[in-house]
Formats: C-alpha cells, sequence, structure tokens
C-alpha cells in the first residue's frame, strides 16, 4: 500500500483513518540524515487537527490525538512522567489486568523512590562541599 499517489502527495483518502494519521505523526519524527519527512508531519497533524475539529473520532481517540499533538512524540518524550499517565489510564480501562496494574504501579513506586534517594546524596554531597568551601574562605 503507497500513502502517496503518482504525482508524489499524500493520497486524500488515507486521511480518514485516524490510527494511520496518529502513526504517520508519530513516525516523521523518526527519520535518517538526509532523509525530509516534515511533509508528513504537516499532512498528518493538519488532518488529525480538522478530525479533531470536525468530531469525527470518540473522545478517548480524541484525547489520545491531541496529548500527542500538544507534547512530544513517545520516543522523545520521559518515559518516567508518561509511565505514570499511561499507569492512570489502564487503571480506568475495564477490564484490565489487575496483577499487570499492580507490578507496573509497583515498579513505578520503586523507581521513584530510587530517585529520592538519588537526590538526598546529592543533597547531602552539595550541603558538605558547600561547608568545606565556607571554611577555607573564614579562615
Amino acid at each position: 500500500m503507497s500513502f502517496k499517489d503518482e504525482e508524489g502527495k499524500f493520497k486524500v483518502e488515507i486521511s480518514n483513518d485516524v490510527e494511520g494519521m496518529l502513526s504517520l505523526y508519530e513516525a516523521s519524527y523518526l527519520s535518517f540524515e538526509g532523509e525530509s519527512v516534515w511533509e508528513a508531519n504537516a499532512f498528518s497533524r493538519t488532518h488529525l487537527m480538522n478530525l479533531m475539529k470536525e468530531g469525527l473520532m470518540d473522545a478517548k481517540m480524541a484525547e489520545k490525538v491531541s496529548h500527542v499533538l500538544e507534547g512530544l512524540p513517545y520516543h522523545r518524550s520521559c518515559f518516567r512522567l508518561m509511565a505514570r499517565e499511561c499507569i492512570n489510564k489502564y487503571d480506568k480501562i475495564e477490564p484490565h489486568n489487575l496483577l499487570l496494574l499492580e507490578l507496573a504501579k509497583l515498579n513505578f513506586n520503586i523507581q521513584q523512590s530510587s530517585y529520592q534517594n538519588e537526590l538526598k546524596e546529592l543533597s547531602r554531597y552539595k550541603d558538605k562541599y558547600t561547608r568545606k568551601k565556607e571554611k577555607l574562605y573564614t579562615c
């Protein structure tokens, strides 16, 4: 299946496929050196915004599209912040795997605790270093 017609322009028919447009938008940020995919970015972004304005998608899909268009592409985002958001979304979806949800929450909390401990250590090191530096200047 080709996304472009004989003239090298994107086919209008594909613009009504929300999932396809969303995938094309995300993929447009993945390019190799010397490759330009900004045409795909502009095309998919424009059509996704139009589909949202026209109300041609359900509320959950509209929220997903809005989130993708407002933020960074998935591969450039902060995965830990996105993990928390995904956990909250998955928790609202019925039915869901309770064990998977519990493991995700546990993993998130363990990682958060690890980050907090690292911050404590850095703070102690900074305080210790600052005090030594002040003693040098008071002598």
